[in-house]
């Protein structure tokens, strides 16, 4: 599942990684985006791949349970509807805040356990668009987070470029592969 559809570019690179019995889900709040990347998807014959309109600290449990969620936009929290539609041994890969009132971004990469709990959390630097603080008004606990201080004095780092012959080596790291996105 993939949240902030954005252009599309990304949900297009996502549907190719996952061949033809994989299938991608993503959503946006905004119509304008959805709308758009299936009309470009439509064009290019993109038939795995669902664009849905709606808030996505939602998810899509109609599509789930999902091999990997990806995040292009800042909740406050990772929200518990992703870790209940996100399979045991799932990756969730968001950006969050780490002082929200600095407005202060990292990129959290963990696993959902099948307790249905964030383990194996890392964190790296980021930069993100929020997801909208009249969207995220809840306030929910990360759970399984303990190591965060430790993880926040040596972040990951990504690679400069996010040009799509360098994202294989990102989805990869991911566990993308034949899944449910």
């Amino acid at each position: 599942m993939e949240i902030g559809t954005g252009t599309g570019l990304t949900g297009a690179l996502l549907a190719e990684l996952v061949g033809p019995d994989g299938h991608v889900v993503s959503i946006d709040i905004d119509s304008v985006l959805t709308q758009r990347a299936a009309t470009l998807h439509s064009e290019r014959g993109v038939t795995n791949l669902a664009l849905l309109t709606r808030d996505g600290h939602l998810g899509a449990a109609e599509h789930g349970p999902y091999d990997v969620i990806l995040s292009w936009a800042t909740p406050t929290h990772v929200p518990q509807s992703w870790i209940g539609q996100a399979k045991p041994w799932a990756v969730i890969s968001t950006p969050v805040y780490v002082a929200e009132v600095a407005r202060c971004v990292g990129h959290l990469r963990a696993v959902v356990t099948d307790e249905g709990e964030l383990d194996e959390p890392r964190l790296g630097k980021a930069g993100y668009v929020d997801m909208g603080e009249e969207i995220n008004t809840s306030r929910t606990a990360l759970p399984g987070l303990a190591g965060l201080p430790r993880l926040l004095r040596r972040p990951r780092r990504y690679p400069p470029s996010l040009q799509p012959h360098r994202l294989r080596h990102r989805w990869l790291h991911l566990g993308i592969g034949d899944r449910v996105l």
